[in-house]
């Protein structure tokens, strides 16, 4: 038996359930909250929008995108075989004696199809002088083959007008 007198009525059920849900944008559901309201006790009040970040908290934040921003580019240099250039981004402007980095260096220079580095991690807390950072590499070596690295680099700087300079590193290959 045919069914097709079906669609037209599933058509109007949809257009009905539209209109009944509203699609005037300018009706907002949620009463607007005064600029100048304070809640008594923010952590039981599940109606106020969540407040701004104070500026010191911007501060942190643009801190923790600088030291995976110098993560990342140390990485795409590294990547394009300019070993002297990723060295002098490491605290004292070499690299420490002995660190390997999983064999990162021995398939260099390396076509890049993924580096990925993921949220910071503050190592002592508010004062932000060393910071961990997770990374991801997918790298093409010269031999055609795909080699895939994880680990972290961390990264630190005396004060806070100093720039960030790597200081440790534990990344390993890894099989897929």
């Amino acid at each position: 038996m045919n069914r097709w007198w079906l669609v037209p009525v599933v058509v109007l059920v949809a257009l009905v359930g539209v209109k009944a849900c509203g699609s005037d944008s300018s009706k907002s559901p949620v009463a607007p909250v005064p600029a100048n309201a304070v809640a008594s006790d923010p952590s039981s009040d599940t109606s106020s929008p969540p407040r701004a970040p104070a500026p010191a908290a911007d501060i942190d934040v643009r801190q923790l995108m600088a030291a995976s921003d110098l993560v990342h580019g140390y990485l795409q240099t590294l990547a394009q075989g300019r070993t002297d250039a990723a060295d002098a981004m490491w605290r004292n402007g070499h690299r420490p004696p002995g660190l390997s980095e999983g064999g990162l260096r021995d398939i260099l220079p390396a076509r890049v199809s993924k580096i990925r580095t993921l949220e910071p991690e503050p190592l002592d807390g508010a004062t932000l002088r060393r910071v961990r950072v997770p990374v991801a590499l997918r790298l093409t070596g010269q031999d055609g083959r795909l080699h895939v690295f994880d680990g972290t680099y961390t990264v630190e700087h005396p004060s806070a007008d100093a720039p960030w300079k790597l200081s440790a590193a534990e990344v390993h290959a890894r099989l897929d």
